[in-house]
């Protein structure tokens, strides 16, 4: 009987505290995802930088090995 009590309280505390946890994972998300929309409307897209980035050595050098 104590056995299941303790068990059952932990379960919900474990819950509790993981939802916590995902609001502030949703939280660091929503805010990094308005960081790249902000970023992005100010600089290039990613993928062209990287491909500015990527191109240039196997644009000059095409065997790569």
């Amino acid at each position: 009987m104590a056995e299941e009590d303790v068990s059952s309280v932990r379960s919900e505390s474990f819950d509790t505290s993981n939802q916590r946890l995902v609001y502030l994972i949703a939280a660091e998300l929503f805010d990094l995802m308005t960081d790249i929309t902000t970023e992005s409307q100010l600089a290039p897209p990613p993928m062209m930088t990287i491909q500015a980035l990527v191109s240039p050595s196997s644009a000059s050098h095409p065997t790569n090995g």
